[in-house]
């Protein structure tokens, strides 16, 4: 085979993606042309497919500096993407885009990995740059509508996908994030219709049907959504996305049996994560008897697996055995396991270890500064170690709670808007992954719906909060006060309907910096006894932890409470029956 054909055939088994045939031959021609520009990129992207990241990053390097051109740069820079090198990777596209500005790849690319590292905004410039260059270029085109979305610019997003799909109205990928989108405004019925769409476009493809299986429960149609999910689990019967998403539809249709799904997919199959997630759900629903043979089941056959070892400390402390935890703890021989940190520096708590377990946490805390559980369980610590100027520092109640009486801009719009909500009350059932207990949430982010009313709260709270946040000092070792001003996103929204013993266990929230409850209706036995109040500062941790709230707050009709999202915080439970109504969120400050 002369060279033309050599070079001919690895081209083609490249294209094939037969990288292990095309090498060896690629490696034969850069033994005659050690410097031809095709060969040795061909041969760079053979050894990154081939799994050989050193030897492609040494032909990549080569390559650059023998030839420059804005595609070897960000041939280059995928390599060190796929190697975690994002920082690098970013640098070779700012090298490609130095050559040509107009070089549509490098600013779909770089787009792509900015939007991985969760810089949306960053990556939205990118991407409207490599449509404006290749207005034809439907990547570029759904990943500016996920980014917009990321980001709460859903009207934005949803006109771009309109107007691609008046262009391209087959493109499945297009239909399926539009369908998302409308789930999201809460528009069920639309949704449905976009994603059927798509999925036979595509010819059904498991993402899809999954999708298409929740608009149908959320449109109130169980029993089909039931059969979508069933009918996946056919072919893949121990999905673990699956299995969440069929347990959630019947504990949330109060079926008497939610688990019998987890039960059948587990059978032979002890060594499987899901049986995790089944040991999960069980401690959540309190049936520890349970949770603990399949825990033990699961780890005589993975002995040393941190989650699960995490899971049957927290059984053993809860029962009593403190010492036994920490030596089921002491099994995971590795450093930096989350599940594993926290459950031990609880457990020391639990033994009066205030100060280990302030170590610990604060050595987690360099890890994830903005884990706010973890800033919960160090407040904790800081009241149990008896530092209170630490303790007040961070649960500043006099500095970073407020009230807001809201009847003067939303007063008038209170009844109109709690028949709203009720409507969007569907499921028979608390939320298992929830605080709530003995009542119903809305599903999704309510402030993304489209509605006028729900739209005016938002926009309200907002601004009030806003102008509360702008007043606030700035701290470095505060997660509520890192970023000075009043600017603000809504991370999540959601209406909770508590009724007769209805209450929210005490709870953090980690979606947020700041988190607020909007309170639409209050029942009269609210104004008369402390049932129902919200109580700030106790904590819920263990049952060898039993601290009294900082505060309790009155609910009132059109008043938000406002408190750091790393505070305690959970209500007094309802004794009579009737309805408290409200609207939670998180907000995130913006720099």
């Amino acid at each position: 085979m002369d060279p033309n054909q050599q070079m001919q055939r690895a081209m083609q088994l490249f294209q094939q993606r037969q990288y292990q045939a095309a090498s060896p031959l690629l490696e034969g021609l850069l033994a005659l042309q050690p410097k031809h520009p095709n060969l040795l990129y061909l041969q760079a992207q053979c050894l990154r497919h081939l799994g050989k990241a050193e030897q492609s990053e040494r032909v990549f390097q080569k390559l650059i500096r023998w030839h420059k051109h804005p595609a070897f740069h960000c041939g280059y820079a995928g390599l060190l993407a796929s190697v975690n090198q994002p920082q690098q990777a970013l640098a070779q596209f700012d090298k490609a885009l130095a050559l040509d500005s107009g070089f549509a790849d490098a600013h779909y690319n770089k787009a792509r990995l900015l939007q991985q590292q969760g810089h949306n905004a960053k990556a939205q410039g990118h991407y409207q740059r490599a449509l404006s260059l290749q207005p034809n270029h439907g990547g570029a085109q759904l990943g500016l509508g996920q980014t917009l979305v990321a980001e709460g610019q859903l009207d934005q997003a949803e006109s771009g996908y309109q107007q691609w799909l008046s262009k391209q109205p087959q493109d499945h990928r297009i239909l399926y994030q539009l369908g998302q989108l409308l789930l999201k405004r809460g528009e069920f019925a639309q949704a449905l219709g976009q994603l059927e769409q798509a999925t036979q476009l595509a010819g059904g493809p498991p993402l899809y049907r999954k999708a298409l299986a929740e608009s149908l429960f959320l449109l109130g149609e169980t029993e089909q959504a039931k059969q979508h999910y069933q009918a996946l689990l056919q072919s893949a019967p121990r999905d673990r996305d699956l299995l969440d998403r069929l347990f959630r539809l019947r504990w949330l249709s109060d079926e008497s049996d939610s688990f019998v799904d987890y039960r059948q997919a587990g059978q032979g199959a002890e060594q499987d994560a899901l049986q995790l997630d089944f040991a999960k759900r069980l401690l959540k629903a309190e049936r520890q008897d349970e949770a603990a043979a399949v825990l033990d089941r699961y780890l005589s056959r993975q002995p040393n697996h941190g989650d699960g070892l995490a899971m049957l400390a927290h059984l053993q402390r809860e029962q009593g055995d403190l010492r036994q935890a920490l030596q089921t703890l002491d099994r995971y021989s590795q450093d930096g396991h989350d599940q594993v940190d926290y459950e031990r520096a609880l457990t020391l708590l639990c033994l009066g270890q205030s100060e280990r377990a302030l170590a610990l946490l604060d050595s987690m805390l360099v890890r994830q500064p903005d884990n706010q559980g973890w800033w919960a369980l160090k407040a904790t610590a800081l009241r149990l170690s008896g530092d209170d100027a630490g303790y007040r520092a961070l649960y500043d109640v006099d500095g970073l709670v407020r009230v807001f009486d809201l009847n003067d801009q939303l007063g008038s719009e209170m009844e109109a808007l709690r028949q709203e909500l009720i409507q969007l009350h569907q499921s028979l059932r608390y939320p298992m992954e929830q605080s709530l207990r003995g009542g119903t949430q809305t599903e999704g982010h309510l402030y993304q719906r489209r509605s006028a009313r729900i739209g005016q709260v938002a926009s309200v709270i907002e601004q009030r909060v806003g102008e509360f946040l702008a007043g606030l000092p700035t701290r470095a070792d505060h997660p509520s006060l890192r970023v000075s001003g009043g600017r603000t996103r809504f991370s999540g929204a959601w209406s909770v309907r508590l009724q007769q013993e209805g209450y929210h266990r005490d709870h953090f929230h980690n979606e947020g910096t700041f988190s607020a409850c909007f309170y639409v209706s209050v029942p009269e036995e609210v104004k008369q006894s402390e049932a129902g109040w919200l109580k700030l500062g106790q904590p819920a941790l263990s049952r060898h932890i039993e601290l009294p709230p900082d505060t309790l707050i009155q609910p009132k009709e059109g008043h938000l409470a406002l408190f750091p999202s790393c505070m305690w915080h959970g209500t007094v439970p309802l004794a009579q029956k009737a309805e408290r109504m409200t609207i939670a969120m998180d907000l995130v400050r913006l720099p």
